[in-house]
């Protein structure tokens, strides 16, 4: 809460003398900030110092549901969460959230650069190249570049899964065979 003090003229910035003159006190970050005098009855509102003004936020969140959904080129319904060239952030991967409905499976497609699916829910088979194995919650998968890959939901719910691509996923890093 504000609080009042006071102080005389003569001040170098209100060469009136002898007026009685009361700042508005606030604290932010442990800095003062004098934002209102009070002359008599006129109240008059200086401007913060560009030295006080707030500074950038270093923490960024995105929520789920404020991402737009798309059909990725692998036919997976997509959300990306995070990628350098989408938001202010200083990272080189892209994360985006990933659902396959129940029976489908992806197409067959491979990425010039590494990739990590993180199950979250439901489960399926991870095929890459030549290998495949069963997914659930819980469970971590690393793509390799290069890797020929598509996974199928075997459950009666949706696969849930993270895909985090580094460095960050571009179109024409991926091929849909």
């Amino acid at each position: 809460m504000p609080k009042p003090c006071g102080f005389s003229t003569p001040h170098p910035r209100m060469p009136l003398q002898g007026i009685r003159v009361y700042a508005l006190q606030r604290r932010d970050s442990g800095r003062l900030y004098l934002r209102f005098l009070i002359f008599k009855y006129f109240m008059i509102a200086l401007p913060t110092p560009k030295d006080f003004t707030p500074q950038k936020k270093d923490m960024f969140i995105k929520k789920l549901t404020d991402c737009e959904e798309f059909t990725a080129g692998d036919g997976s319904q997509l959300r990306e969460l995070l990628h350098p060239d989408k938001a202010d952030i200083a990272i080189r991967y892209s994360l985006a959230h990933a659902i396959v409905k129940p029976g489908q499976t992806t197409m067959l497609h491979c990425l010039k650069t590494p990739e990590v699916y993180y199950i979250m829910e439901g489960e399926g088979i991870m095929y890459i190249n030549e290998e495949s194995s069963r997914v659930h919650p819980k469970t971590a998968i690393y793509i390799p570049p290069g890797s020929k890959q598509y996974i199928h939901n075997t459950g009666k719910t949706d696969l849930v899964f993270l895909c985090i691509v580094d460095p960050a996923w571009r179109r024409e890093d991926e091929e849909i065979m």
